[in-house]
């Protein structure tokens, strides 16, 4: 993801009647960690506020917004409100007065293809969600190339939380030397080997948090093997805690 830009503003009336607006655009760094800023506006009536996001290189349902009011600093003990909260895009901003939501993750999701770099040479291929993310997996697609070794490499597919003794198999297939297979898993996919080349295979409902690592990796790999051209199709949610 890259760096968000928010657009924050208020119209406050204050203790003479006076109606007064407020205004601050915020920048905020790669990534998907909590970034805390606020706005000072004094005392008085909150009539109207909305935060926007203007970036337009953030794909839509990306950056999760929340809008508090507090009396006082809240480090240092001062009450906290939440009254807006939501996903920001250009064309919907979020508005008060506005319900919030109770779900840690909100929202209907957002439809991504993520396209996963290469690993080396001889090595698993390991994919992670990222920092306050989950994923549900919808479809996941790689290559192996065997080099000319002569071994039988036992192919397999797994989720796992950090210990591969613990992890879930959900494929296990064999492939001989200098072979080159294409293997594709998704949700109603039926088990089979559709040709020499092409591997498919159905796979459960999964969803991922970045505790769960999925792994594919094989017994017997060999130095020269190559995992490559890996996606995923995944619904992405941001999750409130």
């Amino acid at each position: 993801m890259g760096s968000p830009t928010l657009s924050f503003y208020a119209l406050v009336r204050g203790e003479g009647g006076q109606v007064h607006e407020y205004t601050k655009n915020l920048t905020f760094g790669a990534g998907t960690s909590d970034v805390v800023a606020s706005v000072a506006v004094g005392k008085g009536e909150l009539l109207y506020c909305e935060a926007s996001q203007t970036a337009s290189s953030i794909a839509d349902k990306t950056v999760w917004c929340q809008i508090s009011i507090s009396a006082g600093d809240p480090d240092k003990g001062g009450a906290e409100f939440i009254f807006a909260e939501g996903y920001l895009s250009n064309l919907r901003p979020i508005r008060f007065p506005s319900g919030r939501s109770e779900d840690n993750i909100p929202g209907a999701g957002n439809l991504r293809i993520i396209q996963v770099a290469d690993p080396a040479a001889g090595a698993d291929l390991n994919i992670q969600p990222t920092t306050r993310t989950m994923w549900k997996l919808l479809s996941f697609k790689w290559r192996l190339v065997t080099s000319a070794t002569v071994a039988t490499r036992h192919v397999r597919w797994q989720v796992y939380d950090g210990s591969l003794s613990g992890g879930l198999n959900y494929l296990s297939i064999t492939q001989a030397a200098s072979l080159t297979y294409d293997y594709q898993l998704g949700m109603g996919n039926v088990n089979a080997q559709v040709n020499t080349t092409r591997i498919q295979s159905a796979t459960p409902e999964i969803w991922l948090t970045n505790a769960l690592y999925m792994n594919v990796s094989a017994q017997s790999l060999q130095a020269g093997d190559q995992f490559s051209t890996c996606e995923l199709t995944v619904m992405e949610y941001l999750r409130n805690t």
